[in-house]
């Protein structure tokens, strides 16, 4: 069960056994807990081959074993503990007492119900910081093991973002609005480096992430900001949202891109819209049920003409989509068009 695994690593227990194959006595004393438990927990471990049994009460470790003392991989399972696992685990019971509607109001959905709350999931979150490190540190891990929208052959960023950039000590090539801690910043730079220099990247995301991002990545120019605010940055050369649109309904999405839009200048900014696209037929597992995840906050992923929608109706158009493989992220790129509908 999934909370074999979360007590496995709170105590350890992988990374313990990361060195080779150990004896039950000997993994109890290194990790402090009672041979009889981890026997217990090792039996299943090895019956679900998380690990290797190679003899009485000796295990080895797996591929699986090492991916777990990833801290990004443990911080997936704690998130997954505390937001979607209990919010999922409602939703049966919450479709039925609303007559199987699709969820769509973010203060009265499943999450409220499972967490008996009328807070946003948002509000919600912002009072248990505990939380904030282990969700962007679980973000991190989701995005490491797929390709990017950076990598050669995805999305031309010679030719559609950097050039044409203007220089000088005040231009901005990228602010990644809403990028938590700054990996996508960090990535882009790894990778960009000899395109970037000398042209500034800006991170932003609420306070606490913020403070976050400065003490893990110095070299970032981060700023607290609140995106159903003014974007303070104006005119830049590209405004990243990396899974943050899939957060929200249609309206508060609007919103969001309403506001880049009128920090935007014509014919030079671009927003830059990283999200799963679900294809009309054909759909990757990946993509549906990284959604109906998404419905347990009453958000969602969309389609390509639910895109264009919300979109346009933001006063903004789309420009091209670059899809690398089904299921993975797409990189919607998105210009301006004329004053927003709503």
């Amino acid at each position: 069960p999934h909370s074999t695994l979360l007590v496995a690593i709170d105590f350890d227990l992988f990374s313990t056994l990361s060195s080779g194959p150990t004896h039950l006595s000997a993994l109890a004393s290194a990790t402090g807990a009672s041979s009889a438990l981890l026997q217990r927990l090792l039996r299943h471990l090895a019956a679900t081959s998380v690990v290797l049994e190679t003899g009485p009460d000796t295990f080895a470790p797996t591929a699986l074993t090492q991916l777990l003392t990833d801290p990004r991989h443990a911080a997936a399972l704690h998130y997954s503990d505390a937001l979607p696992t209990p919010v999922l685990a409602v939703l049966p019971r919450f479709l039925a007492d609303t007559d199987y509607r699709d969820p769509c109001d973010q203060r009265h959905g499943p999450f409220q119900h499972a967490m008996r709350t009328d807070k946003s999931p948002w509000d919600w979150a912002r009072g248990r910081r505990d939380l904030a490190g282990v969700f962007a540190l679980h973000m991190s891990g989701y995005h490491a093991k797929q390709g990017s929208w950076m990598d050669a052959g995805f999305y031309p960023v010679a030719e559609r973002l950097v050039a044409g950039c203007r220089e000088g000590d005040g231009e901005v090539l990228l602010v990644d609005v809403g990028g938590g801690l700054g990996h996508d910043l960090e990535e882009f730079r790894e990778k960009h480096g000899e395109l970037v220099r000398g042209r500034r990247m800006v991170l932003q995301d609420l306070g606490v992430m913020v403070k976050g991002a400065r003490e893990l990545r110095p070299w970032v120019e981060a700023q607290a900001h609140d995106f159903f605010g003014e974007q303070g940055v104006k005119g830049a050369r590209a405004y990243l949202l990396h899974s943050v649109l899939h957060d929200w309904q249609d309206e508060a999405a609007v919103r969001i891109l309403s506001n880049l839009r009128e920090a935007m200048q014509p014919g030079y900014s671009k927003v830059l819209v990283y999200e799963h696209v679900i294809p009309e037929k054909g759909a990757s597992w990946k993509s549906t049920s990284l959604d109906l995840t998404m419905m347990g906050t009453a958000s969602k992923e969309r389609t390509e003409a639910q895109w264009r929608e919300v979109v346009d109706a933001a006063g903004l158009r789309i420009s091209g989509i670059w899809t690398q493989e089904p299921g993975s992220e797409s990189l919607i790129e998105v210009v301006t068009q004329r004053t927003s509908k709503l």
